[in-house]
């Protein structure tokens, strides 16, 4: 065994080569990884703190009939605020919240109704508040959903294909 030598990869030129590669590859891969992170947390920060930014009103009405003190409602969240306010200028005294709407739906729409407000909600449910803590739900303006039933593939072919018929021949 005097004339074996023992080979050592370190010696070798190209396996330092594809050690020193590998090392390259795996750094710009955990380069891209940080990177990916990075941008998820970002976007996730980002988004939360956008959350934070409100204080518009979504819905608002202004109502104006001739003999009568205008009134003003606008929506902010489930919360309808209305106020009653003179035509003089000068700041409105006269302020109300309600409590919230009831419902999961959007607030599309909204009326003063001389102190009586309705709401009508994106699902198509319409509410008025009848006093200072109740609403009542009054209908649907959609009538409920779309009554829709399955139909097998001979019913449609039987249906659009004149002379095909829905059941089998010789049943």
């Amino acid at each position: 065994m005097q004339g074996t030598r023992l080979r050592s990869s370190a010696a070798d030129p190209a396996d330092a080569a594809t050690a020193s590669e590998a090392i390259v590859k795996a750094r710009s891969f955990f380069y891209v990884c940080c990177g990916i992170f990075l941008l998820a947390l970002a976007y996730h920060l980002g988004a939360r703190s956008a959350t934070a930014q409100g204080g518009l009103a979504s819905v608002g009405e202004v109502q104006f009939d001739y003999g009568y003190t205008p009134w003003v409602a606008a929506v902010q969240g489930r919360i309808l605020y209305l106020a009653q306010c003179d035509i003089n200028p000068g700041p409105i005294t006269d302020l109300h919240s309600s409590i919230p709407v009831p419902g999961t739906s959007p607030i599309i729409a909204t009326n003063p109704a001389f102190g009586y407000p309705i709401v009508l909600l994106e699902n198509g449910d319409v509410y008025r508040m009848d006093d200072v803590s109740t609403w009542t739900l009054k209908g649907n303006v959609f009538n409920g959903p779309t009554p829709a039933t399955r139909e097998t593939w001979g019913g449609v072919k039987a249906r659009y294909r004149p002379g095909v018929s829905s059941t089998p021949e010789g049943k």
